[in-house]
């Protein structure tokens, strides 16, 4: 049995698919930017943390001997794409002993750790080390070198930074005593700003071939992203991943994503690893399209 197909109709198939296809990509108008805030809501699903800041952290070091020792420490955190705190160089910053100002040392820093977490949960795990002079008691002109090691979650209920494991602390002040033990109470208030809040911006071309950049917005960095995708109806299928080149914006490290827009731009989907942390959220959301909207008479 032959089966003849008829050229023609199936000319006009392809014909009209075509003109549906055309029709419905005339209809979309992809903005040249859109930015969609994240994390502004009571849950924590989508949150993601950038501890970039100043702290003061409060604690009571308790020794072998159980004294209680209370210590007051400053210092700068700088996190970068991938989730990994260092501090400023030479920044210098206080350590004070006793509440009192007769023990206080002007001291350096340097910073290790990383930030973890997943589902807007944010973990940080570091060390501060530090070395400095000052005065210990009424002894003057005196050393203080030592550490302090951090176990902490982001509370975003308290606006704080706090311990969820016991922190070590050592100090050695010249040779006239060492403090040395661990404390239960650390609690620091978060920088201004970091309260698991974030945008996401991306500037983008094309429909069938989407390319562009994008930025991950915290309150006190911006970090770089570029962007590849295409439009199969009815999403935006978007991979974002970190780069060095987007203007005014921080190198976006080892971040990666997939990223989901409906056509209407009324969902977003992100998939992937920013700052360090797993992200995965899916939610309506009504996104700044960069359209100047009149005020209402």
């Amino acid at each position: 049995m032959t089966i003849r197909l008829n050229p023609r109709w199936l000319l006009v198939s392809v014909l009209l698919i075509s003109l549906q296809f055309c029709r419905a990509q005339d209809e979309i108008q992809v903005p040249p930017t859109l930015t969609v805030a994240l994390g502004s809501d009571a849950s924590t699903d989508n949150k993601l943390w950038d501890l970039t800041g100043n702290y003061d952290v409060n604690i009571t070091v308790v020794d072998h001997n159980g004294l209680s020792i209370p210590v007051l420490i400053s210092f700068f955190l700088s996190q970068d794409a991938n989730g990994r705190l260092t501090t400023s160089p030479g920044n210098v910053t206080g350590l004070i002993f006793n509440n009192d100002d007769n023990s206080s040392f002007a001291i350096f820093t340097a910073v290790s750790g990383r930030v973890t977490g997943s589902g807007g949960f944010g973990r940080a795990r570091f060390t501060v080390r530090f070395a400095g002079n000052g005065s210990f008691g009424n002894v003057q002109n005196v050393t203080v070198r030592g550490s302090m090691t951090v176990d902490a979650e982001m509370d975003p209920s308290s606006g704080q930074l706090v311990s969820s494991r016991k922190t070590r602390f050592t100090a050695r002040i010249s040779s006239l005593n060492t403090v040395k033990g661990t404390a239960d109470d650390l609690a620091a208030s978060l920088p201004g700003g970091v309260d698991g809040t974030w945008n996401l911006t991306l500037n983008l071309a094309g429909l069938q071939r989407l390319t562009g950049n994008g930025i991950i917005g915290m309150p006190n960095n911006a970090f770089g992203l570029s962007l590849n995708g295409r439009f199969n109806d009815p999403l935006f299928r978007i991979q974002a991943r970190g780069a060095s080149n987007v203007p005014n914006a921080r190198s976006g490290g080892n971040s990666r994503a997939n990223i989901f827009l409906s056509s209407d731009f009324s969902t977003i989907q992100v998939n992937g690893r920013l700052l360090g942390q797993k992200v995965s959220l899916n939610m309506p959301t009504e996104p700044d399209t960069g359209t100047n909207t009149p005020p209402a008479e």
